[in-house]
């Protein structure tokens, strides 16, 4: 996740590659330390109900995005 972000910010032209590693290099022990408290498994759940409403109405619009 953190190198999408920071790949993100290299293509917007936000901050440079060497920022980038010394960012990611920075936020090293931050990182470790939220992903050893991760939630178990069965604790996840999904909640996107703006991506539920989009399917929705995709199924009944009148342009598709693969149309032939």
């Amino acid at each position: 996740y953190c190198i999408g972000v920071l790949g993100a910010a290299i293509r917007l032209g936000i901050i440079g590659h060497v920022d980038a590693q010394h960012i990611l290099g920075t936020a090293r022990n931050a990182i470790v330390e939220v992903v050893r408290q991760a939630a178990a498994v069965d604790a996840m759940s999904a909640f996107t109900p703006e991506a539920e409403i989009a399917a929705m109405r995709h199924e009944t619009a009148e342009t598709r995005l693969f149309a032939n």
